[in-house]
């Protein structure tokens, strides 16, 4: 009985399809100049601006609802699909909130600075 369970075991694993991990890296070649699409990186400016690693960004808008994206090892995000409406970004990081506006024109990736340790910056969020 054991054995017929093993082997049942066994070969559910091996048909199990593959799946492809999730990934916020925009492929080589694929254009960013999508006006629904927002791409880029995060950056710790208390760290001499290393990246945000695990940052969640939250798209917001007045008449859409909410996207949201976590910043990989890279602190590099793709929102894949975002309304004109969606015009601002909440980021979460080392609990500290942070809110900016999101670019109108979309084509080239954007560059977000925070101070993520410190809360004496009067700016404490930067857009590029």
């Amino acid at each position: 009985m054991r054995l017929v369970v093993g082997l049942l075991m066994f070969s559910a694993c091996r048909s199990a399809p593959v799946v492809a991990a999730l990934s916020n890296h925009i492929p080589e070649g694929m254009s960013v100049c999508d006006r629904l699409k927002v791409a880029g990186s995060i950056h710790d400016l208390d760290e001499q601006g290393e990246p945000a690693v695990g940052a969640t960004l939250v798209a917001g808008g007045s008449r859409r609802g909410e996207a949201v994206v976590i910043s990989d090892d890279q602190g590099k995000f793709v929102f894949g699909t975002l309304a004109p409406a969606h015009d601002h970004v909440t980021v979460f990081y080392n609990d500290v909130t942070f809110v900016g506006p999101l670019p109108e024109g979309r084509c080239q990736p954007i560059w977000i600075g925070i101070h993520g340790h410190a809360t004496q910056y009067e700016t404490r969020f930067v857009l590029k």
